[in-house]
């Protein structure tokens, strides 16, 4: 039987980020912002664009972009990152500014307990995601540290003619790419206690949510090396490839560094993996770059 292809893929993605006071550390933005997961703000004046409180957290959402482009003047990799930038630029100078608060990409904090008091900050997973590897929904996020906080980077891909079956097999080619890289690159150890396991994903009526990536991933060379990583995934699943490795599971959720640095180079080789390893440590810029270009505006 022939191996699926998919076609006319688009990316999006509705990111969070912790605000941070330079006195009070990072803060609960709950009725600071305004918007909500069903009715989220307008985010200046170009379309698509949106923002909404989550948790305690500030999460956007940008306009697709195509994951690959037959144009040879566009490049969806910049644009996507221009896109990120774009919004984070306009929540700082619209709902942050005025508050004197920053963004702050860390994937997890531990809140302090007086950021805490509304029922909105209690409020976790409002919808269930699903594990690609079990098929299985994945429980109910908890954590015996009870002030503990985490924000994410979510992709969503959107195909022609998406079923479940397909999303489970990205979800698996995205954990041996993206996945791996994020145990090397993202030093935080708790954000997976609650959410982003391998293989975790919510089928959408447009294709998948990815919801692996922490929040770590907004920093802008992360963010666009991780859309190389999904494009990569998309070609892998097209050329027949399946990624049925138990291990890559294992390295994930158990935040092994040396099994994950394996699985890259056996799935990359050691040239390649370095030079992935590479583009992602030269950061390009990070949450001051966001705040200080747009002040020199």
């Amino acid at each position: 039987m022939p191996k699926r292809i998919i076609t006319n893929c688009m990316v999006g993605a509705d990111p969070e980020f912790f605000c941070q006071h330079e006195k009070y550390g990072i803060v609960s933005m709950v009725d600071k912002i305004g918007g909500k997961k069903d009715e989220p703000l307008k985010l200046g004046d170009k379309p698509g664009f949106y923002v909404q409180e989550d948790n305690i957290a500030c999460e956007f959402n940008i306009p697709p972009t195509p994951l690959i482009s037959e144009n040879d003047d566009e490049f969806p990799n910049e644009m996507f990152v221009q896109n990120i930038r774009h919004a984070i630029q306009q929540i700082y100078e619209n709902h942050l500014k005025k508050y004197d608060l920053k963004p702050v990409f860390q994937s997890s904090a531990i809140i302090a307990e007086n950021q805490l008091q509304t029922e909105q900050a209690q409020t976790f997973g409002c919808d269930p995601d699903y594990n690609a590897w079990t098929k299985k929904q994945n429980p109910k996020p908890k954590s015996k540290n009870t002030n503990l906080r985490t924000t994410a980077l979510h992709f969503h891909l959107s195909y022609d003619n998406p079923d479940e079956e397909t999303n489970c097999e990205l979800a698996k080619i995205f954990d041996n790419t993206a996945g791996l890289f994020s145990v090397l690159l993202d030093n935080d150890n708790q954000r997976r206690i609650l959410y982003g396991k391998a293989g975790s994903i919510r089928h959408k009526k447009y294709g998948v949510e990815f919801r692996i990536l922490g929040g770590n991933f907004l920093s802008a060379n992360h963010i666009n090396q991780a859309f190389v990583l999904l494009n990569m995934t998309v070609i892998l699943f097209n050329k027949g490839y399946r990624c049925n490795y138990r291990l890559v599971q294992e390295a994930i959720d158990s935040n092994n560094c040396d099994l994950a640095r394996e699985l890259l180079i056996l799935l990359l080789g050691e040239n390649k993996f370095n030079e992935f390893m590479y583009l992602f440590e030269e950061i390009s810029f990070n949450e001051k770059s966001y705040i200080t270009e747009t002040n020199n505006k």
